[in-house]
């Protein structure tokens, strides 16, 4: 039970109109609870008081339940340790949270929701409603900033790539990195003889083929390898991305698809 009664905005303690009657046509005398009501309006040492709290998280449950013909307050009892001294678990305008309880060991009453309850949550509900769109539209709105930003970044760099400048965090690494190996020259063991000479020979042999082509033949891998970064470090590699191919029409995109097709041969 509650100690004091309390009303405010969110807060609103009741008076449970409780009471224990006999199961009717029942030869062995059974009882049962029955809920005829609420006190709106209860004195602080009345029985069976508790506090119906609203919560935004079961928002979308209190619309569901004031937009029914006829609205319902949820009152959950514990009548395993005694029937005639019930213990009172909740007070509830979810039905959500009403069905939890009755798929445990607990009794569920419901009665009729009075009408200065239904006025007192609808302004709440109404607060709560504004205040999830504005997150809503305060989420997606830092979205299409950052999402604007990277992509005019993104087309700035692909656009003008002549005009990018090289961040000088990137060029130490690299002057470090050629210091490494100017100190380090054994790092890496010599090829032999006899595989550079056979490199050189699959180079005469397969240079008139594709890229694609020369993948699928028996050649070495070193000079598959010197293929592919032959064809990745072409400047023709990037010439068409995907902005460009958006704004071109169709005669434009056709006149220019073999000389991008062209692109992926070895020159």
């Amino acid at each position: 039970m509650s100690d004091k009664v309390v009303k405010d905005q969110t807060r609103w303690t009741l008076g449970c109109g409780l009471e224990l009657k006999a199961v009717a046509g029942n030869k062995w005398g059974l009882s049962q609870w029955h809920l005829d009501g609420f006190e709106l309006h209860p004195e602080a040492s009345a029985d069976f008081l508790m506090t119906l709290e609203l919560f935004r998280d079961e928002r979308t449950d209190y619309r569901f339940n004031l937009s029914s013909q006829q609205p319902k307050l949820f009152v959950v009892l514990d009548i395993l340790q005694s029937l005639e001294e019930p213990n009172l678990v909740a007070i509830s305008a979810s039905q959500s949270l009403a069905g939890q309880y009755m798929d445990g060991d607990y009794l569920v009453l419901s009665a009729d929701m009075p009408v200065a309850i239904q006025a007192w949550m609808e302004p709440l509900l109404a607060v709560m409603a504004s205040f999830l769109k504005s997150v809503v539209r305060s989420v997606k709105e830092r979205g299409v900033q950052v999402a604007s930003e990277f992509l005019n970044r993104w087309s700035r760099r692909k656009l003008n790539p002549e005009t990018e400048v090289e961040e000088p965090a990137q060029e130490s690494v690299q002057e470090l990195a050629q210091e490494a190996a100017v100190e380090e020259p054994t790092a890496e063991p010599l090829a032999d003889e006899s595989e550079v000479a056979e490199d050189i020979e699959d180079e005469e042999k397969y240079k008139d083929l594709s890229v694609a082509e020369l993948l699928t033949t028996t050649a070495a891998a070193s000079v598959k390898k010197a293929a592919l970064r032959k064809l990745f470090l072409s400047g023709e590699f990037s010439a068409v991305d995907i902005l460009t191919i958006m704004t071109m029409t169709m005669p434009q995109w056709v006149s220019l698809a073999p000389r991008w097709l062209k692109s992926f041969e070895i020159g």
